[in-house]
């Protein structure tokens, strides 16, 4: 019963902590000419299965990417300087829980056994591609648990958009306007 309890903890603990948590990377072409990257137009996908997500999030999504760039400085245009294109999926993972049972070698010790836990994670990649070279220059991932499950999914995807976007920020500042 004891290992059936802690077993219990650590599944609520992960789910809480996977659907808080919000991890993110980025990269970005170092071989790009210095130069300011000022206006913006959002990438049109063709069709929501591509995009993998249900339609208020990508609206969601737009509403966020948008918002972050007007924040940096950045206006939308017609004849933009970037191109920001993102999309979203889903993975499914896994992990073994190890058995640590001290008391199992004792008289009415618990019963404990290794098992495989499985959990979805959300992932938001964002792109801004150079217009005038039609190459990207940077590339942003946040992982986190899926936006159809999240509790506040507003709240998570300005979260997950506001942490990639300031790594563009970073990147824009750092080594494309010196």
């Amino acid at each position: 019963m004891k290992n059936y309890c802690n077993s219990l903890i650590l599944l609520i603990l992960i789910a809480f902590l996977g659907s808080c948590s919000i991890n993110t990377w980025s990269d970005f072409d170092h071989t790009v000419e210095k130069g300011e990257y000022n206006t913006y137009k959002m990438f049109q996908h063709d069709s929501d299965l591509e995009f993998g997500t249900n339609p208020i999030n990508k609206i969601r999504i737009e509403n966020a990417v948008k918002s972050g760039l007007k924040s940096i400085g950045l206006s939308p245009s017609d004849s933009p300087d970037l191109l920001v294109k993102y999309f979203v999926k889903l993975d499914r993972k896994e992990f073994i829980e190890r058995c640590n049972d001290t008391y199992e070698n004792y008289e009415g010790g618990g019963y404990c056994i290794d098992r495989v836990v499985h959990y979805e994670q959300g992932t938001l990649v964002l792109d801004m591609i150079d217009v005038a070279d039609n190459r990207i220059i940077f590339h942003g991932v946040a992982e986190g648990a899926p936006l159809d499950k999240a509790s506040d999914p507003d709240k998570k995807i300005n979260r997950m958009v506001n942490k990639l976007v300031a790594d563009f920020e970073k990147y824009r500042n750092e080594y494309l306007m010196n």
